[in-house]
């Protein structure tokens, strides 16, 4: 498994970009540079002759070119998080809710079809409290979110302080 060390703050963005809809969109990861660009494996030219070396059709700065990977292993495209899966993380957290009248008007707010989010959502505004573990447990849920596609994708994440 291949390391890779990634702040707090880039592991927030890449959950915030998997929970968004990214509108056909396709966003990538670099695992070299951390950065979340719409550049795509596809877009780099892999010499096969000299193994380990790539360039970018349009040029790179020399300083961005990692030669120990192919740029299928470097740009890694983040996945987006379906609706169900966000159902799913709503209904999960509202039964993490002590039983009584906020649990039971999350779970009624999470009924229907249309507009479960945006309910969801309104019903949490009437609880400031509440309101404020949804945002704890969805932070949470998303780090784990980013962790474990990482770890699927090969590496070995660890969490860094850079200041």
């Amino acid at each position: 498994m291949k390391k890779l060390e990634l702040t707090l703050q880039q592991i927030e963005q890449i959950g915030m970009l998997m929970e968004t809809d990214q509108l056909g969109e396709r966003l990538y990861f670099d695992v070299v540079t951390g950065e979340i660009d719409t550049k795509s494996p596809d877009d780099y030219e892999w010499d096969e002759e000299e193994e380990g070396e790539f360039e970018e059709e349009d040029a790179v700065e020399e300083s961005e070119v990692n030669e120990d990977l192919h740029p299928e292993e470097r740009y890694l495209r983040i996945p987006e998080r379906s609706s169900r899966e966000g159902y799913e993380r709503m209904e999960d957290f509202a039964y993490t809710i002590e039983s009584g009248p906020v649990k039971e008007a999350l779970l009624r707010a999470l009924d229907g079809r249309k507009g479960v989010f945006r309910r969801f959502k309104d019903k949490l505004e009437e609880y400031p409290e509440v309101q404020q573990k949804w945002y704890a447990y969805e932070e949470e849920k998303n780090r784990e979110a980013v962790i474990d596609w990482l770890e699927s994708e090969g590496f070995k994440v660890t969490v860094v302080d850079k200041e």
